[in-house]
């Protein structure tokens, strides 16, 4: 099977990432069989034997920048195709910078996952980081194609920095999953 990582820079002045993450079983094991993304969202899959052998497949999802600030939104998808295995990591926490401006819109994530049949998706990123005065909403939606599609996802935020005495002293922020 072949893999293509497509990448297209910045097009506006808020960062709007977009990242596309398709695995398939082909001969036995896992592949990825589309990895596309656009900054500030950026997909870094891993290869080896090790990996290859248990039949599964890897792939980070990092970021370009030190986190997203207002304005900013990923919009994610990840697509497990029957009898396929994916694993899912972050690179780092994401990191949702302050929010001044009331006219500029939070900082937004969507993530949209879909398990086919007997697939199996591991969702285990680093916290969101939400630091004092930001605002940040995220909708999760995930499908499961039947009683077979299995899913293991960590869905998780820490208070922000709190050797600088932030502890939970976001502006808004709202998850729906």
């Amino acid at each position: 099977s072949t893999m293509s990582v497509k990448s297209s820079p910045r097009n506006s002045t808020f960062q709007k990432g977009l990242a596309r993450l398709v695995a398939q079983k082909t001969a036995g094991s896992t592949s990825l069989t589309e990895v596309a993304h656009r900054s500030p969202t950026r997909l870094l899959p891993l290869r080896s034997s090790l990996l290859s052998q248990s039949g599964a497949a890897l792939c980070a999802i990092g970021g370009y920048g030190g986190g997203m600030v207002q304005g900013d939104s990923n919009e994610i998808s990840i697509d497990v195709k029957p009898n396929a295995r994916l694993g899912v990591f972050s690179q780092g926490a994401n990191r949702i910078y302050k929010s001044s401006n009331e006219d500029i819109p939070s900082s937004h994530t969507q993530m949209n996952a879909r398990v086919g049949k007997n697939g199996f998706l591991v969702m285990a990123p680093d916290p969101c980081a939400l630091f004092t005065d930001c605002r940040y909403k995220q909708n999760v939606r995930i499908d499961l194609e039947d009683e077979t599609s299995s899913l293991v996802w960590i869905d998780w935020f820490s208070a922000g920095r709190l050797s600088q005495g932030e502890r939970w002293k976001f502006h808004d922020f709202s998850s729906f999953t």
